[in-house]
């Protein structure tokens, strides 16, 4: 199956991140199209924290190692995803729950180096559903500058990267009717 992950350079209209998005020094987005007519939140929720390649998995808990040192949050689970209907304000791994409506989830969390958010949004479109990954990050210290700048490169390759993956997840998931 061919997917093509397209850069996409704003928030969509009608997601609930876009306020906080406008504010934020830091904003990326990707877009995919999805062979099904139609998702939920959890199944984007579900096959976001499922998208993730091994070695993506190995770079989080190395993260997680050397963050906890310097007394930021960290988390050693891994998210526990399916067969659950997702809620505002629910904690996915690192992740809390910050809005989940028909069409859009956001994700993130507050830290004292930074604030981010990931939008999770869709709609239909021909043959399918065009689906959004968007991320926005505030750093609000040096510290917060730093780790930016630190990730930014390897999150330019990540991103798309699980984004292409969801699309993949999604789609054999509708096929199998899940």
């Amino acid at each position: 199956m061919s997917v093509h992950v397209r850069t996409e350079h704003r928030v969509p209209m009608g997601s609930p991140m876009k306020a906080f998005a406008s504010t934020c020094p830091y904003v990326d987005g990707w877009s995919v199209h999805v062979q099904c007519p139609h998702l939920t939140p959890s199944a984007v929720i579900d096959a976001f924290f499922s998208a993730s390649p091994a070695w993506v998995d190995t770079l989080i808990v190395m993260r997680n190692a050397v963050v906890k040192r310097l007394g930021l949050k960290a988390t050693t689970e891994k998210p526990r995803t399916g067969a659950r209907a997702w809620q505002t304000g629910d904690r996915i791994g690192a992740f809390r729950v910050f809005d989940i409506r028909d069409s859009d989830v956001v994700l993130g969390e507050d830290d004292r180096h930074l604030d981010f958010r990931t939008s999770l949004h869709w709609h239909a479109e021909t043959g399918g559903v065009r689906l959004y990954v968007n991320n926005a990050v505030t750093p609000h210290n040096l510290a917060g500058r730093c780790y930016l700048a630190l990730v930014t490169p390897l999150h330019r390759h990540i991103v798309p990267l699980m984004t292409r993956r969801m699309s993949i997840v999604l789609a054999a998931n509708h096929a199998d009717g899940v």
